[in-house]
């Protein structure tokens, strides 16, 4: 976007540093696109405590997002998927339940996921494809009149509410959370991380993988690998906290 540019161009110019170029927006973005990066943080991150993982969310939201609803979303989501990581046999209400306590109290992130949880079915159908009770049910809790989910939490909400109810055929879940329609490309971008945390990768279609550069599955293959070697394979935690210690300097300006 025009405003990525923008401060891409200022820290190329040394104009800002990476925890000030974020103010360059004003309006404190609360879009999900910040909830749909930072999977990866759940690999380092994925099990501390509420108090412990907010700084950390924040300071890696610092270059674009920085309203409180675009931070609580993307918190919600890296504990999910760090529960995930750890814990892939989880139950969904379990999962949901572990994620509401992850939210502030009274935020409009926590009356969505109460809502979830309230509403959550004990023995979830296979439906159709499109099953026109999730999106009518999303959209009671979701910002009124506004579908297109840009809003983190009302994407996080879609995302959760898809994942934990199709979650036994991952392949299913995707389709069918791309069918919800909106902005499907942010929702199936975060119900696949969530998919690869609970089941690893062996369920991606063939067919869906012969379309991309070769390179590029390659290299997506080779991140991941080393994520799951580092963040949550057997490693000493001296390890770990040097290797954190390295990326956050190879990151720094």
């Amino acid at each position: 976007s025009a405003a990525t540019f923008k401060k891409m161009a200022c820290l190329a110019r040394d104009t800002h540093s990476w925890d000030t170029v974020g103010e360059l927006d004003g309006n404190q973005s609360y879009a999900n696109g910040s909830a749909m990066r930072v999977a990866p943080l759940a690999f380092f991150y994925g099990d501390l405590s509420p108090a412990e993982l907010y700084p950390v969310v924040t300071e890696a939201l610092l270059f674009s997002h920085t309203h409180k609803e675009a931070i609580e979303g993307s918190v919600v989501i890296v504990a999910a998927i760090g529960k995930l990581l750890r814990d892939p046999e989880i139950t969904s209400m379990d999962l949901l339940g572990h994620c509401l306590s992850y939210c502030v109290g009274g935020s409009e992130m926590m009356n969505r996921l109460v809502h979830l949880i309230n509403n959550f079915p004990n023995h979830p159908k296979n439906e159709d494809k499109f099953f026109s009770a999730d999106k009518e049910l999303l959209q009671q809790c979701n910002t009124k009149g506004k579908w297109f989910q840009i809003r983190c939490v009302d994407s996080v909400a879609c995302v959760l509410w898809m994942f934990c109810k199709y979650r036994a055929d991952p392949e299913d879940c995707l389709l069918r959370t791309v069918c919800l329609g909106g902005d499907c490309d942010t929702l199936a971008a975060m119900v696949g991380a969530l998919c690869g945390a609970a089941s690893g990768c062996d369920w991606i279609p063939s067919r869906w993988l012969d379309v991309i550069d070769p390179r590029m599955t390659e290299l997506c293959y080779h991140l991941g690998s080393q994520l799951s070697m580092k963040g949550v394979a057997a490693v000493e935690e001296e390890q770990v906290q040097k290797e954190i210690v390295r990326i956050k300097y190879e990151l720094s300006p």
